[in-house]
């Protein structure tokens, strides 16, 4: 379970850090719903840039 589970805090962790996802914002469970997918998709756009980016390689 531990080897599942730490990769999945992690997203949580930085949606906590990053957006403020620490309390709910909206009343109503339907909101909030939408308010998690929209933080999800701007952290999956923001993580698809970072892995689109070509690599620098540092000269030796």
């Amino acid at each position: 379970i531990g080897r599942r589970r730490a990769p999945v805090e992690q997203v949580f962790a930085r949606l906590k850090r990053l957006c403020g996802w620490s309390r709910v914002r909206y009343y109503g469970v339907a909101r909030n719903a939408v308010h998690l997918a929209l933080l999800c998709t701007a952290l999956n756009l923001k993580r698809l840039v970072v892995l689109m980016t070509p690599a620098k390689i540092k000269p030796a």
